[in-house]
């Protein structure tokens, strides 16, 4: 009887560490894109070009504030993981001090709406890029400054004169970005 009992333990010990692994990797590498809340939030993804997106990096600076932009790729493994740090920022600034540009270059927008789903960011409005449109925003980022060349994930403060400061890739990103934005909107335009 014991050993019935000791080998149901371990069963269900191996269960729970197996589920636990599957939903780890379904949390980080699955991309199921058939998901009924998944297909709600595609009309939550606006497809822009580089036209577009000019004008909004420049909204900013129009309006006396500054603006963060966040280039990102919903299957990239690097951009999901500054992904969460970006987001505090809709909490640290109000909209009327810091205008928030979160950026995909996913080619399908089912893959940005699973990704936000299954993170918990469905407040998030997330724009994409016209995939036909990349090397167009290139040379828009350019245009304002930017060295861009269409690696993910790239984050820049634009501050109030239009000029753009990139972020490096590092663990303080946050503190780096904070900085930033303050250093901008101490600025007289």
């Amino acid at each position: 009887m014991n050993q019935v009992l000791n080998l149901l333990v371990k069963l269900a010990i191996v269960a729970v560490i197996g589920y636990g692994g599957y939903t780890f990797y379904r949390s980080y590498f699955d991309n199921d894109t058939d998901k009924i809340g998944s297909q709600a939030l595609v009309r939550q993804v606006l497809t822009i070009n580089a036209e577009q997106l000019k004008g909004l990096l420049e909204s900013g600076p129009k309006n006396n504030r500054p603006a963060l932009m966040y280039i990102f790729e919903s299957t990239n493994i690097v951009s999901r993981f500054y992904f969460a740090d970006i987001v505090k920022f809709y909490d640290l600034f109000p909209r009327d001090k810091l205008n928030i540009i979160m950026l995909s270059l996913d080619q399908d927008p089912k893959a940005i709406a699973a990704f936000l789903d299954k993170k918990g960011f469905q407040r998030l409005r997330i724009l994409r890029m016209d995939p036909s449109e990349r090397q167009n925003m290139v040379g828009k980022i350019f245009e304002l400054g930017g060295h861009f060349d269409g690696g993910v994930p790239y984050v820049v403060v634009i501050n109030k004169s239009g000029l753009i400061e990139e972020v490096p890739l590092s663990f303080n990103r946050s503190d780096k970005i904070k900085h930033l934005i303050e250093r901008s909107s101490e600025q007289k335009t």
